[in-house]
């Protein structure tokens, strides 16, 4: 490569001068070829995959909210209106339709795909080095965490196409001299914001694709140009962050005392950025389906490779060098510390980098990678009597860019897909469903669920109500029932039987057991049944059909009693030494003939 760098000047006419070819080009074909395959991929990729973990929480906690409650529901342990509004309208619309979920995260995806062909068509005009710089973000495994999880999906693809639309608006009024355009960045900031809030570190991000933009030699003359051209989108980007810092210190006050917690983020989110910025990890350790382990060697390689075109575009790059990198610089610093001041150090020092909190990379690596080499030109070997011209060497190193790092990303994601799928998820939710509408007289028992379906960190919400909840069959949970049902951990459906049971005392009335009439009939057990959650079975028989109330410690459970002899099952809270029964008519007599008290079991098969 040689010494002599495009100037900020140059390259902005360049830039300029290609915008409208962004596509009419044989590159523009090459990227069309690209974002397709990309689709391609990532539709059999969804395809195998499924709902699982905050998916369920989300899904639950948007439908059983009202109004403008549903924004601030639970969405994949933090605060995403944007991302619950949107799971609300698709859940609403089909509910657990994976088909449907999987589509809108493919439309955002591709639409950040394209949007940043066009970003890098403004900041490197016809160069070729766009394809391997497009490569590197469509199909970059940083992202597969945040691809397959559709929540995250929707948090993260939204967030970035909002990203890569205010860069877009930044460059073309940069560059077209329209201040307008400002008012759309910050606008599309904002909206980021709602959806994942480490957007409030975008304007670190436009700041420097801006710099890349404006004409001057060195960087105090572009910031110079910049701080005067687009005041209103500084203005407008200052009042974002400083609100963002106001509402999350309302909402949950910012710890600064982090103790060695800071270099378990910094080293986590470091080792996992450079594991996969350039199509890694390749291979790796997986102890939990959200965590990878990167094999330092992995790391170290990539570090290098890294260190190495930093040197090489800041020796050769001039000024648009020295800013890309810095604000890749600022970000990462800035992504650390927002991890660590948002709560999320604790789950870093204990169980490593959550994979989605690096998938932010994938877009500023190669923004950054591309205002470093908007400044570096290829030299002209056929002057020296060699084959290559300039641009023929630069379609060469792209194509070879590309070819390698499709290759990285292939490999990687081979190692990785499988364990996105959720199959166990799938297999849950749709055996159990075929169940239910299988026996629509069917009421669930709301127990727990395995915990690959929702981790057992989530305590109490870690139920069957959470993942089935918003079935099409509209399940029912914990209703007195004659058909009270467990879901095994493979989603069947299983008989109750009852463990370490406490029955009722023996009746005097061998014939009737327990007469129960209008004027209700108090039932002692024989020992107090403890505190805890427990099924109540009781035996009948009557003449009619008709209704009845039990009363466990002022409780209330009405239910429908059946003509003949039947086991009916109720879901009660211990703590008790007896209940009563009333039976709604008098035309007839409810014969309790026995009862009794246990820990719900699945029958055994």
């Amino acid at each position: 490569m040689t010494g002599t760098p495009v100037t900020g000047t140059a390259a902005a006419g360049t830039a300029a001068a290609g915008t409208p070819r962004a596509w009419a080009t044989r590159a523009g074909l090459v990227a069309v070829l690209v974002i397709a395959a990309q689709l391609l991929w990532r539709t059999v990729l969804l395809g195998h995959g499924y709902f699982s973990q905050d998916d369920f929480l989300a899904i639950t906690s948007t439908a059983t909210r009202d109004g403008l409650a549903v924004l601030g529901g639970d969405y994949a342990g933090g605060f995403s209106p944007g991302g619950s509004a949107v799971v609300w309208a698709v859940s609403g619309l089909a509910p657990l339709n994976w088909p449907l979920a999987a589509a809108v995260v493919l439309a955002l995806q591709t639409g950040a795909t394209a949007m940043m062909w066009l970003v890098l068509t403004h900041l490197l005009g016809d160069r070729w080095l766009r394809v391997p710089l497009l490569v590197l973000f469509a199909y970059a495994p940083l992202t597969l965490w945040s691809t397959q999880w559709w929540v995250l999906g929707i948090e993260y693809w939204s967030a970035t196409l909002l990203l890569l639309v205010a860069v877009w608006a930044v460059l073309t009024g940069i560059r077209g001299d329209d201040p307008r355009r400002a008012l759309v960045a910050v606008g599309a900031v904002a909206l980021a914001v709602l959806f994942d809030e480490r957007a409030v570190l975008y304007p670190v991000v436009l700041a420097g694709v801006a710099l890349l933009a404006a004409s001057g030699a060195t960087v105090r003359q572009r910031l110079a140009r910049v701080v005067g051209d687009l005041p209103q989108l500084w203005v407008g980007l200052i009042l974002i962050v400083a609100g963002y810092a106001v509402l999350r210190w309302q909402a949950a006050p910012i710890s600064l005392d982090l103790g060695d917690q800071l270099g378990d983020v910094v080293t986590g989110y470091l080792r996992h950025g450079l594991a996969e910025v350039f199509g890694g990890p390749w291979t790796g350790s997986l102890p939990a389906h959200a965590y990878l382990v990167p094999i330092s060697w992995i790391v170290a390689l990539n570090g290098a490779l890294l260190l190495g075109l930093v040197g090489v575009t800041t020796q050769h790059g001039g000024a648009t060098a020295r800013i890309g990198w810095g604000m890749l610089v600022v970000f990462v610093g800035g992504s650390v510390g927002v991890l660590a001041l948002t709560g999320r150090a604790d789950l870093v020092a204990s169980l490593g980098l959550e994979h989605r909190f690096g998938a932010e990379l994938a877009a500023v690596v190669t923004l950054a990678l591309a205002g470093a080499l908007s400044g570096v030109a290829f030299p002209d070997l056929s002057a020296r009597g060699r084959r290559w011209t300039a641009s023929g060497l630069e379609t060469g190193t792209a194509a070879l860019a590309s070819l390698a790092l499709i290759v990285s990303a292939a490999v990687s994601t081979g190692f990785l897909a499988s364990n996105l799928y959720h199959r166990d998820d799938r297999h849950y939710v749709e055996t159990a469903r075929a169940a239910l509408r299988a026996d629509r007289q069917v009421v669930l028992l709301d127990g727990g669920v395995p915990d690959g379906v929702i981790s057992a960190w989530y305590g109490a919400r870690a139920r069957v109500s959470t993942v089935l909840g918003q079935a099409p069959e509209r399940p029912v949970f914990d209703l007195p029932s004659h058909s009270l049902r467990m879901v095994r951990d493979d989603g069947s459906l299983a008989p109750i039987v009852l463990e370490g049971p406490v029955r009722t005392e023996p009746s005097d009335d061998k014939a009737c057991g327990y007469p129960v009439r209008t004027g209700g009939t108090l039932i002692p057990m024989q020992a107090e049944v403890p505190d805890g959650r427990w099924v109540l079975r009781l035996g009948y028989y009557t003449s009619a059909d008709g209704f009845a109330v039990l009363d466990v410690v002022g409780t209330r459970y009405r239910f429908a009693v059946r003509s003949g002899l039947h086991a009916l099952d109720v879901v009660v809270n211990g703590g008790f030494t007896n209940f009563r029964v009333t039976l709604e008519s008098a035309a007839t007599t409810l014969c309790l003939t026995d009862a009794a008290a246990g820990v719900p079991r699945p029958e055994p098969r």
